[in-house]
C-alpha cells in the first residue's frame, strides 16, 4: 500500500522464488509511505514493515544574488545563490580565472547559500554554482562574469610640497600594483607641460631632471597596470 499525501493505492506484488515485488513507473513526486500486507494460507497476517521515501525528479531552482555582471574593485567578495529545494544538501561555488579553477563549498543559511573570499586579484572571472539535492538532482547551469579591476595605488617620495633652490631633482614614487605597466610623471610650469617616463626599481619608480629652471611646478604621476587601469589623482 502507497500512502503519498491522504491518498493511499493498494498494488498485488508478484512471487519470484520467495522475492515479492511491484514495478510502478509512474510515481509522483512527493513523500511516500509504503506499507507492506502479507498473510499466508492460514489466514496469519503481517503488517509491520513500513518504509518512507521521496520521490523527487526535478533540479533545485537557483538564482544568483551576487556578484553582478559588472567590473568591480572590490578585493573581498561575497558570493551568493538563492535556492529552491527543499532537500537541497550541497553547493559549491567554481571560480574560473585564466582557465584556472578552484572550489569552494556553499554554506546554507534559511535557502541563501553562500561564500565569502577575501583574497580575491585582478582579472576577468566566471562563477559558477553546483547545488544538489538529496536525490541527486544538479543545477549546474547558473553562472556569471564579472571583472576585478584595481587602479595602482601611487605614493609620492619626492619631491616634497617645498619650495628649494636645486636646480637637479630626483622625482619618486612607491607604487603598489601587482602588474605595473607605464608610470609617467608630467611636470607642468606655466602652461608648459612636458612628460618623462619613469623607470621602476623594486617598486620604486623615479626619474632625474637636471636641467630644472627657476618657477612654480606641478608634477602630476600617472600610473597604470597591464590592463588598463590608471591612477592619476597624484
Amino acid at each position: 500500500q502507497l500512502t503519498r499525501g491522504n491518498t493511499s493505492t493498494n498494488y498485488s506484488v508478484n512471487n519470484a522464488s520467495g522475492n515479492w515485488w511491484y514495478h510502478n513507473s509512474s510515481a509522483a513526486e512527493g513523500q511516500y509511505r509504503a506499507q507492506i500486507f502479507a498473510n499466508d494460507t492460514a489466514g496469519n497476517e503481517d503488517l509491520s514493515v513500513i518504509r518512507y521515501f521521496i520521490v523527487d525528479s526535478t533540479t533545485p531552482t537557483v538564482t544568483i544574488l551576487s556578484p553582478s555582471n559588472s567590473t568591480t574593485s572590490n578585493t573581498t567578495m561575497n558570493f551568493n545563490v538563492s535556492v529552491l529545494d527543499a532537500n537541497a544538501t550541497s553547493g559549491i561555488l567554481q571560480l574560473t580565472r585564466a582557465t584556472v579553477s578552484t572550489n569552494y563549498t556553499l554554506t546554507n543559511v534559511s535557502g541563501i547559500w553562500g561564500v565569502h573570499n577575501s583574497s580575491m586579484t585582478e582579472g576577468q572571472y566566471v562563477a559558477r554554482f553546483f547545488i544538489q539535492d538529496a536525490a541527486g538532482n544538479l543545477n549546474a547551469s547558473e553562472n556569471v562574469t564579472f571583472t576585478l579591476s584595481v587602479a595602482p595605488a601611487v605614493f609620492i617620495l619626492s619631491p616634497s610640497n617645498s619650495t628649494t633652490t636645486n636646480t637637479t631633482m630626483n622625482f619618486n614614487v612607491s607604487v603598489l600594483e601587482a602588474n605595473p605597466h607605464t608610470v609617467l610623471v608630467q611636470l607642468t610650469r606655466g602652461n608648459i607641460s612636458t612628460n618623462y617616463t619613469m623607470a621602476n626599481s623594486s617598486g620604486i619608480w623615479g626619474v632625474h631632471n637636471s636641467s630644472m629652471t627657476e618657477g612654480q611646478y606641478r608634477a602630476q604621476i600617472f600610473a597604470n597596470d597591464t590592463i588598463g587601469n590608471a591612477n592619476i589623482s597624484e
